[in-house]
């Protein structure tokens, strides 16, 4: 799929707020605090260990299979490759629709100290792509 065929939703690094919220509680060591050996999330060192390949960028290509609320969040599922993944429904949510294609781009990154559930990372959507 070339990136013609898609419409740019969500970019984070147009998203401030949220790169804010998460620098922040990094830094005040909060629960969801983030490792930072290649930079604080967000920052121009951060983003330049992601075009360098030294934090690697995963992609995930399919069908939003689900639109659904978890909590308070909009979430949607994918259908890839016969799996399905939930994802935060992020940036302008009226693109969203179950059957239309999408693409999302993220990397994992570790927390610095595991949740009390024993997950050590997570994953951080860098941008998201929906058919028209």
């Amino acid at each position: 799929m070339s990136d013609t065929e898609f419409i740019h939703v969500y970019a984070l690094e147009r998203d401030r707020e949220y790169v804010e919220r998460v620098q922040a509680g990094t830094v005040e060591a909060g629960e969801l605090a983030l490792r930072t050996d290649n930079g604080l999330f967000g920052s121009s060192q951060w983003w330049a260990a992601i075009r360098k390949g030294t934090v690697p960028t995963e992609r995930i290509e399919g069908t939003i299979v689900k639109l659904y609320k978890q909590g308070e969040w909009p979430e949607f599922a994918v259908e890839s490759d016969g799996q399905r993944t939930s994802w935060a429904m992020d940036g302008d949510v009226s693109h969203y629709e179950e059957g239309k294609r999408v693409r999302i781009d993220f990397v994992t990154l570790e927390y610095q100290n595991p949740k009390p559930n024993g997950e050590a990372s997570t994953r951080a959507v860098l941008g998201i792509w929906i058919e028209p």
